[in-house]
């Protein structure tokens, strides 16, 4: 593959998620480079994506292209919202062109592995020059620049814009994978570094979900005998380290108050979120169908902006944190229709031992997704695993590897 365009596909992975936000350039600027390299991207596979036959996942994909729009319209039919409004602001969604893009190009797994390792690198750097010369700030994150720094868990929490997804874990899952297959010292190596900036990173759902996908990789692969002694340290080591990492502790502490405090109150703000959406947000069939669209928090846009703006300020209900009530917000049943499809195919599909990774990486981000927002914020690193599944399922190779279809 050129290098130039290994540069291209690296630079439009960090503008997605806007370079985890710089204090030095402003969100308008990092919007603007990552719609301007978007535009790139759609231009050069629309054709492609619709225009040649297609089955598996990029069939699925091209109907997920179908639903965005279809979402455009169902939004002005029912919020009466400015389509240019709704165009922008679903943009985003529009990064499921990406899959078309690396299909055209002929992409080889070894090439999209390479652009996942030097944004993990980026991260980490990145990652480890925050914490560095924390309390200052030199990335925004998910928060606001003016917000002091959180140390609620513990310590310092450094969120930038990866949290519950990236390349971090694709390439933490890719790590492991290796070590599996090859038993490799370094690969081990690189995992345990990798999952101690998961760790750093605070984000409880994320440390759990991929700590069990971990345990099941490898489990996957040993004796019955070793499953036992495996399982065995596993239980050891975990109550030995929650009761004696600071950071780990206050974790399940934070987590433990929670709980007790929700059932005291009898209610949970996911669960009250996902109620909301899901059930009492205002809507047509046509809306239960193909959802509300996306909706614009600029100023002047809409009643639909306002909607979600005024019940996530001022009762905590937002649509970012249950990822599923998001889908269904936006596409409807037909989204939570294809994504299952999408889940299925992925779950069924027969691919060699050293790609495995790219199977965990899709469960490990639906499974966040219950709590969190990772399918819709990853999509270009969820279109990477979708082509690498696909392209080295078994089935295939009777024929050529990167053949169109």
């Amino acid at each position: 593959m050129s290098k130039y365009l290994k540069l291209f596909l690296i630079v439009f992975c960090l503008s997605s998620y806007k370079f985890f936000r710089p204090i030095f350039l402003s969100d308008e600027l990092l919007k603007f480079i990552y719609y301007l390299l978007l535009i790139i991207v759609i231009g050069i596979s629309i054709r492609y994506s619709f225009f040649y036959k297609k089955r598996g996942f990029g069939l699925l994909i091209n109907l997920l292209i179908i639903a965005v729009l279809i979402s455009v319209f169902s939004c002005y039919l029912f919020w009466k919202q400015n389509i240019l409004y709704t165009l922008l602001a679903s943009l985003p969604l529009f990064s499921f062109f990406v899959y078309p893009f690396i299909k055209y190009y002929r992409l080889k797994p070894k090439d999209l592995e390479y652009i996942c390792w030097v944004f993990t690198i980026l991260f980490a750097l990145c990652f480890i020059g925050a914490y560095a010369v924390a309390p200052t700030k030199i990335f925004t994150g998910y928060g606001e620049l003016e917000k002091g720094l959180d140390t609620s868990r513990g310590i310092a929490r450094i969120r930038l814009t990866t949290i519950g997804g990236g390349a971090l874990y694709f390439c933490y899952f890719l790590s492991i994978n290796k070590y599996n297959n090859k038993r490799s010292f370094k690969a081990l190596c690189i995992a345990l570094f990798l999952f101690a900036l998961i760790v750093l990173q605070l984000g409880r759902q994320a440390i759990i979900i991929s700590l069990i996908l971990t345990v099941v990789m490898i489990l996957r692969e040993v004796s019955v005998l070793k499953k036992m002694l495996i399982i065995s340290f596993l239980y050891i080591a975990t109550t030995l380290i929650i009761n004696n990492v600071t950071v780990i502790k206050n974790l399940v502490e934070i987590t433990e108050e929670q709980v007790e405090s929700n059932n005291e109150d009898e209610s949970d703000i996911r669960i009250l979120s996902y109620k909301f959406y899901m059930l009492d947000f205002p809507g047509t069939i046509q809306t239960t169908l193909f959802g509300h669209g996306m909706y614009s928090l600029k100023e002047g846009s809409g009643d639909y902006g306002d909607y979600i703006n005024k019940y996530g300020r001022d009762y905590g209900l937002i649509p970012a944190d249950v990822g599923y009530a998001f889908i269904y917000l936006i596409f409807g049943a037909l989204g939570l229709i294809l994504m299952g499809f999408i889940l299925r195919r992925v779950f069924f599909i027969k691919v060699f031992k050293e790609y495995e990774y790219a199977r965990y990486y899709v469960f490990f981000l639906f499974l966040t997704s219950v709590a969190g927002n990772s399918i819709l914020s990853n999509i270009p690193l969820l279109c990477f695993s979708l082509y690498i599944l696909e392209h080295q399922n078994k089935s295939r190779f009777k024929h050529l590897y990167f053949e169109k279809n």
